[in-house]
């Protein structure tokens, strides 16, 4: 369902042609004029696929598929953000395999494009992701040795990848809530070994700039 604000009401969203297939652990993300799901697990395993529900002036018209040429593979536990333009689906877990891959939507052309692996973080799931306006920046998750603390950020304009600093002994933990607001990375909660986390923390992005004086 779709919920107003302003009139505190609910309208329910169309599940006619196009509208994706029942599903558990997909992402979402807001376009500024759509809504686009993807990924997640249905009753026979991780789900590949998504579709687009278009919203006009409050109301829902109706839903489109998602291409899936290029597209990553079949996944749950991973993330979504939304570049103000483009969606980047990364990492998740695919028939118990720790994913470090992922993919670029262009909704536009309704055409994927593919991320580089070099440098990335290692395979995980249940992490935390959050836009900046220019990285998606990555923290947490958890693998087969179990909870992960680290971070990296990942630039689309140059298809790179660069290590968060560890500094401040980031908590391990998977399925926390994160946001960015504006200058910072902010998250919260999760688990670690079954048990709930209650750790706050901070993280500024922006890598360090050193000065140097010219003999």
């Amino acid at each position: 369902a779709l919920y107003n604000p302003d009139a505190n009401s609910w309208m329910g969203i169309p599940r006619g042609p196009g509208s994706p297939p029942p599903r558990t652990s997909a992402t979402a993300v807001w376009t500024g004029e759509s809504m686009i799901v993807w990924g997640g697990r249905s009753t026979t395993g991780e789900l590949g696929d998504g579709a687009r529900l278009v919203v006009s002036n409050g109301i829902p018209t109706g839903w489109s598929s998602v291409s899936r040429m290029g597209g990553p593979r079949p996944r749950e536990g991973h993330t979504a953000v939304w570049t103000g333009a483009k969606m980047i689906v990364w990492g998740g877990t695919t028939v118990g395999l720790f994913l470090d891959d992922g993919a670029i939507y262009d909704p536009a052309t309704d055409q994927w494009s593919p991320m580089s692996r070099q440098a990335a973080p290692s395979g995980r799931s249940g992490h935390s992701a959050v836009w900046t306006g220019s990285e998606m920046l990555i923290i947490g998750g958890v693998d087969l040795d179990g909870e992960l603390a680290g971070g990296s950020a990942y630039d689309p304009e140059t298809d790179t990848w660069r290590n968060l600093t560890t500094a401040g002994a980031p908590a391990k933990r998977q399925d926390a809530t994160a946001a960015w607001n504006g200058l910072q990375f902010i998250i919260f909660g999760g688990r670690a070994e079954g048990l709930p986390v209650a750790a706050l923390q901070r993280l500024n992005p922006e890598p360090p700039v050193f000065l140097y004086r010219k003999p």
